[in-house]
């Protein structure tokens, strides 16, 4: 018979196995997610399960499943926030990385974006005006 080996999570007081924690960490990954979520965030893991759940576990923009996707991240307003914090107040929805990084590259200009959307109308359909 083999003895998983298991560590103790400070955090949530539970012996999990090894593979469940990162390396050199004191809470498991699980914990560790939480911690993220509210240092960058003010957001705990049961609102962002929550939010998960009413987006269907799908990116609000692409509509691909969380589970195709691996875990999605917490999209936020840069003009209120710049950089990867935020004040919790400027959230907006659940995204893919790909979705994500994209609103990124815009750097959140509608006007671009509406631009990009017609740019591949147009080409979609074979059409090169100008």
């Amino acid at each position: 018979m083999t003895v998983t080996p298991l560590k103790h999570c400070y955090m949530c007081e539970l012996d999990k196995p090894l593979d469940q924690f990162n390396s050199k960490r004191k809470e498991c990954r699980e914990c560790s997610k939480g911690i993220k979520l509210m240092s960058r965030y003010t957001m705990t893991q049961t609102e962002y399960d929550q939010k998960l759940k009413d987006q269907n576990n799908r990116c609000l923009i692409c509509q691909k499943p969380e589970s195709e996707l691996g875990t999605l991240a917490q999209d936020h307003d840069h003009n209120c926030c710049p950089g990867p914090k935020s004040c919790g107040r400027c959230l907006r929805d659940l995204l893919c990385g790909f979705c994500n990084r994209a609103l990124g590259a815009f750097e959140d200009d509608i006007e671009r974006i509406i631009r990009a959307a017609e740019y591949i109308k147009r080409h979609k359909k074979g059409v090169l005006e100008v």
